[in-house]
């Protein structure tokens, strides 16, 4: 119960790998390189030592993580840390640090994103239309995203008075 949480910004090592688990649980995973970069005496920038994290994301972070990401993409990671111990092929001990991610992003700071909030599968066909979005000031409803709209989340019941067919 007294796991370490840890955050940190690094970059993909790879795209996320999406599988799923026992009763089809969506997991992904993938790899973050964090190297430090400090400036030394004489003014100029050096690398520090890569450190390498196994993230694994379960649930709709999976989903999310694999839908939105890509080899290269600069991520901030925040969970749970678990260090595993093993022995290689070689027979070298080693070290590697493990990440249960309950949040996951991009880095703002290396580039813009825009949030789509998903529509899940299984919601009522008379509350929620998949691709359907609303105006966050009118509550105007659109077939296809416009400036400032969002889409309806499965928590929202669906405008009063509109039908649509499934």
């Amino acid at each position: 119960m007294h796991e370490p949480q840890i955050s940190f910004t690094g970059n993909l090592a790879q795209t996320p790998t999406l599988r799923s688990v026992a009763g089809g649980m969506p997991v992904a995973s993938f790899r973050v390189a964090c190297t430090p970069r400090r400036k030394g005496p004489d003014g100029e920038w050096a690398d520090g030592s890569t450190m390498w994290f196994g993230v694994t994301c379960w649930r709709n972070i999976a989903e999310n993580a694999a839908a939105s990401l890509s080899e290269g993409d600069r991520v901030v990671v925040h969970g749970r840390l678990a260090q595993h111990a093993w022995t290689g092929d070689d027979g070298a001990e080693r070290t590697t640090l493990e990440v249960d991610a309950t949040s996951v992003g991009v880095d703002l700071a290396r580039g813009k994103a825009t949030i789509e909030r998903p529509v899940r599968a299984g919601s009522a066909a008379n509350e929620i239309w998949v691709g359907d979005h609303v105006s966050r000031t009118t509550g105007e409803l659109a077939d296809a995203p416009f400036p400032g709209s969002v889409p309806i989340r499965d928590d929202e019941p669906a405008p009063v008075g509109e039908e649509r067919a499934a």
